[in-house]
């Protein structure tokens, strides 16, 4: 990962993670929230790596509101 490439991409970016997902793959998502300079980082309670199967409302709900914002 090349911090600066990605610092340098300012657009908006939506970072969905589940809370149960690997420890190391919400370490990565926290990093990718603070190196992008447009990002939003939204956690899905009770949800692990195949959130969009879990809980597809909430995932579908976050997605949209990122998108009318943005």
């Amino acid at each position: 990962m090349d911090p600066i490439a990605i610092q340098s991409l300012n657009i908006p970016v939506l970072v969905l993670v589940g809370e149960l997902f690997p420890t190391h793959l919400i370490e990565i998502s926290r990093e990718l929230e603070r190196l992008l300079p447009n990002s939003q980082m939204v956690t899905l309670e009770n949800s692990s790596h195949g959130l969009y199967f879990e809980q597809p409302e909430a995932a579908d709900k976050a997605m949209m509101e990122f998108l009318e914002r943005n």
